[in-house]
């Protein structure tokens, strides 16, 4: 891939379906910033609430470009 179209949210869906909402960028970095002033969530991420990420890989010389990612979970954990 030449860059990463990156979707990121708290709405399966949403990330699923590759929403406006959803999409945080296209980036040729390999790592993604959140939760800090700044980046996407500045205001940190929310505990016992479920996000959902997926990344597709973009390489317009490529006939099957953007390869689509699966979508993914993680939830933060309450103190």
């Amino acid at each position: 891939a030449v860059s990463h179209d990156v979707y990121l949210g708290d709405n399966f869906d949403a990330v699923n379906d590759g929403t406006e909402d959803a999409f945080r960028g296209n980036q040729s970095e390999t790592r993604f910033f959140i939760g800090f002033k700044g980046f996407t969530y500045p205001d940190g991420l929310v505990p016992g609430k479920t996000y959902y990420w997926r990344i597709d890989e973009v390489n317009e010389g490529a006939a099957n470009s953007p390869c689509r990612g699966d979508v993914w979970s993680f939830t933060i954990v309450e103190k």
